[in-house]
């Protein structure tokens, strides 16, 4: 917490500032597949689109990052070999 010439106060957190590195990404909004028949338009299940850059995942938990209990559920729903860590640990 900390406060300004008037007194306002506010927080910065890690939030507020630039990331280290960014090693992927997650888009929450359900994705429906294109370029597919009608028919199996219809059957298609809508997916989460997530990206991540393993080997630097694994590289970050390795000198002691800790995710949050979101980021690790990310890892394991990609079967990133750094999720294991968390059981280790």
């Amino acid at each position: 917490m900390r406060s300004n010439a008037n007194g306002d106060i506010f927080y910065r957190s890690a939030r507020d500032s630039k990331p280290l590195e960014v090693i992927g990404t997650f888009n929450p909004i359900p994705q429906r597949p294109t370029n597919l028949s009608e028919k199996e338009a219809r059957t298609a299940k809508a997916y989460k689109e997530i990206s991540l850059d393993r080997s630097r995942a694994k590289y970050w938990i390795g000198v002691g990052a800790q995710p949050s209990d979101g980021v690790w559920k990310l890892l394991s729903l990609v079967r990133c070999p750094a999720a294991v860590y968390k059981h280790v640990r």
